[in-house]
């Protein structure tokens, strides 16, 4: 197994920010699984809830990997 850490970046559609002037925010996601892919499909249903929640459009970038000790 190994960890891979993501970058989940949420984009807020005009006029329903959740602060004044902020667009987009950001997460850090840490997994452990088999592969990167594995990883991934992992992230994507842990943060679709906030996804649909907050009508947000998002964006998934794998930062880092590291054996998982």
């Amino acid at each position: 197994m190994l960890r891979y850490l993501f970058r989940v970046q949420y984009d807020y559609a005009d006029g329903v920010t959740p602060i004044t002037g902020v667009t987009s925010a950001y997460e850090p996601v840490s997994v452990r699984a088999a592969t990167a892919a594995a990883a991934l499909v992992d992230v994507t249903a842990a943060t679709d809830r906030y996804r649909i929640a907050a009508n947000v459009t998002r964006t998934i970038t794998l930062v880092g990997t590291a054996a998982d000790l």
